[in-house]
Protein backbone atom coordinates (compact mmCIF):
# COMPACT_ATOMS: atom_id res chain seq x y z
CA UNK A 1 0.00 0.00 0.00
CA UNK A 2 2.87 2.37 0.80
CA UNK A 3 4.28 1.78 -2.67
CA UNK A 4 0.92 2.60 -4.29
CA UNK A 5 0.72 5.89 -2.41
CA UNK A 6 4.24 6.76 -3.58
CA UNK A 7 3.31 6.01 -7.20
CA UNK A 8 0.07 8.00 -6.88
CA UNK A 9 1.92 11.03 -5.47
CA UNK A 10 4.63 10.79 -8.14
CA UNK A 11 2.05 10.83 -10.93
CA UNK A 12 0.03 13.61 -9.29
CA UNK A 13 3.08 15.84 -8.72
CA UNK A 14 4.20 15.24 -12.31
CA UNK A 15 0.70 16.14 -13.53
CA UNK A 16 0.63 19.34 -11.51
CA UNK A 17 4.08 20.38 -12.70
CA UNK A 18 2.97 19.99 -16.31
CA UNK A 19 -0.38 21.77 -15.93
CA UNK A 20 -1.74 24.79 -14.10
CA UNK A 21 -2.63 24.82 -10.42
CA UNK A 22 -6.38 25.23 -10.75
CA UNK A 23 -8.99 23.21 -8.88
CA UNK A 24 -10.13 21.52 -12.10
CA UNK A 25 -6.58 20.52 -13.04
CA UNK A 26 -5.96 19.21 -9.53
CA UNK A 27 -9.11 17.07 -9.58
CA UNK A 28 -8.33 15.81 -13.07
CA UNK A 29 -4.82 14.97 -11.88
CA UNK A 30 -6.22 13.04 -8.91
CA UNK A 31 -8.52 11.02 -11.18
CA UNK A 32 -5.80 10.34 -13.74
CA UNK A 33 -3.35 9.40 -10.97
CA UNK A 34 -5.82 6.94 -9.46
CA UNK A 35 -6.43 5.31 -12.84
CA UNK A 36 -2.75 5.04 -13.72
CA UNK A 37 -1.85 3.79 -10.24
CA UNK A 38 -4.57 1.15 -10.36
CA UNK A 39 -3.80 -0.06 -13.86
CA UNK A 40 -0.04 0.43 -13.87
CA UNK A 41 0.92 -0.56 -10.33
CA UNK A 42 1.51 -4.18 -11.22
CA UNK A 43 3.64 -3.34 -14.25
CA UNK A 44 5.77 -0.80 -12.40
CA UNK A 45 6.11 -2.98 -9.33
CA UNK A 46 7.25 -5.94 -11.42
CA UNK A 47 9.86 -3.80 -13.19
CA UNK A 48 11.32 -2.53 -9.91
CA UNK A 49 10.22 1.10 -10.28
CA UNK A 50 10.84 3.27 -7.20
CA UNK A 51 8.64 6.40 -7.30
CA UNK A 52 10.48 8.10 -4.42
CA UNK A 53 13.79 8.17 -6.27
CA UNK A 54 11.96 9.24 -9.43
CA UNK A 55 10.86 12.39 -7.59
CA UNK A 56 14.53 13.00 -6.75
CA UNK A 57 15.54 12.35 -10.37
CA UNK A 58 13.27 15.06 -11.82
CA UNK A 59 15.12 18.08 -10.31
CA UNK A 60 18.49 16.46 -11.02
CA UNK A 61 17.52 15.99 -14.66
CA UNK A 62 16.24 19.57 -14.89
CA UNK A 63 19.53 20.86 -13.44
CA UNK A 64 21.60 19.01 -16.05
CA UNK A 65 19.19 20.15 -18.76
CA UNK A 66 19.89 23.80 -17.88
CA UNK A 67 23.65 23.20 -17.62
CA UNK A 68 23.62 21.53 -21.04
CA UNK A 69 21.67 24.39 -22.59
CA UNK A 70 24.20 26.89 -21.27
CA UNK A 71 27.10 24.75 -22.52
CA UNK A 72 25.61 24.49 -26.02
CA UNK A 73 25.00 28.25 -26.11
CA UNK A 74 28.64 28.81 -25.08
CA UNK A 75 29.86 26.37 -27.78
CA UNK A 76 27.79 28.07 -30.47
CA UNK A 77 28.92 31.58 -29.55
CA UNK A 78 32.62 30.69 -29.26
CA UNK A 79 32.78 28.08 -32.02
CA UNK A 80 34.53 25.61 -29.71
CA UNK A 81 32.98 22.43 -31.02
CA UNK A 82 34.70 19.05 -31.10
CA UNK A 83 31.99 16.57 -32.15
CA UNK A 84 32.41 12.84 -31.96
CA UNK A 85 30.79 9.52 -31.20
CA UNK A 86 31.70 7.97 -27.88
CA UNK A 87 30.98 4.60 -26.34
CA UNK A 88 30.14 4.60 -22.65
CA UNK A 89 29.34 1.66 -20.38
CA UNK A 90 25.75 0.99 -19.34
CA UNK A 91 25.53 -0.45 -15.83
CA UNK A 92 21.73 -0.49 -15.61
CA UNK A 93 20.16 -3.94 -15.38
CA UNK A 94 16.64 -3.34 -16.72
CA UNK A 95 15.44 -2.38 -20.17
CA UNK A 96 13.34 0.38 -18.62
CA UNK A 97 16.42 1.81 -16.92
CA UNK A 98 18.44 1.66 -20.14
CA UNK A 99 15.65 3.36 -22.08
CA UNK A 100 15.34 6.08 -19.42
CA UNK A 101 19.11 6.66 -19.51
CA UNK A 102 19.23 6.81 -23.32
CA UNK A 103 16.28 9.20 -23.42
CA UNK A 104 17.71 11.41 -20.68
CA UNK A 105 20.97 11.74 -22.60
CA UNK A 106 19.18 12.41 -25.88
CA UNK A 107 16.88 15.06 -24.39
CA UNK A 108 19.78 17.11 -23.04
CA UNK A 109 21.18 19.48 -25.68
CA UNK A 110 24.47 18.60 -27.33
CA UNK A 111 24.03 14.84 -27.07
CA UNK A 112 22.20 12.16 -28.99
CA UNK A 113 22.04 8.47 -28.14
CA UNK A 114 22.61 6.57 -31.37
CA UNK A 115 22.40 3.04 -29.97
CA UNK A 116 21.65 1.57 -26.56
CA UNK A 117 22.61 -2.01 -25.81
CA UNK A 118 22.55 -4.00 -22.59
CA UNK A 119 26.17 -3.02 -21.76
CA UNK A 120 27.04 0.04 -23.92
CA UNK A 121 25.62 3.32 -25.14
CA UNK A 122 26.87 4.97 -28.31
CA UNK A 123 26.41 8.73 -28.07
CA UNK A 124 27.05 11.58 -30.48
CA UNK A 125 28.46 14.41 -28.41
CA UNK A 126 28.90 18.05 -29.46
CA UNK A 127 32.10 18.49 -27.47
CA UNK A 128 33.92 15.28 -26.59
CA UNK A 129 35.78 15.46 -23.28
CA UNK A 130 38.38 13.01 -21.95
CA UNK A 131 36.21 11.61 -19.14
CA UNK A 132 33.38 10.42 -21.37
CA UNK A 133 31.73 8.30 -18.64
CA UNK A 134 30.51 11.50 -16.99
CA UNK A 135 27.94 11.95 -19.73
CA UNK A 136 25.96 8.92 -18.56
CA UNK A 137 27.15 8.80 -14.95
CA UNK A 138 25.23 11.87 -13.87
CA UNK A 139 21.94 10.16 -14.78
CA UNK A 140 22.94 6.56 -14.18
CA UNK A 141 23.50 6.86 -10.42
CA UNK A 142 19.94 7.93 -9.75
CA UNK A 143 18.30 5.81 -12.45
CA UNK A 144 19.88 2.72 -10.91
CA UNK A 145 17.82 3.49 -7.80
CA UNK A 146 14.69 4.45 -9.76
CA UNK A 147 14.57 1.20 -11.75
CA UNK A 148 16.01 -1.17 -9.14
Amino acid sequence: MKWHIGLFLTILVSWLLLTSFTYQEFMTGVIVSIIITTVGAYVYRERGFNPGYFLIYIPCYLYWEIVSHLDVIYRILTGRIKPGIVSVPNRLETNFGTAALANSITMTPGTLTLEATKRRLFIHWLFVKPRKERISGRFERILRKVWG
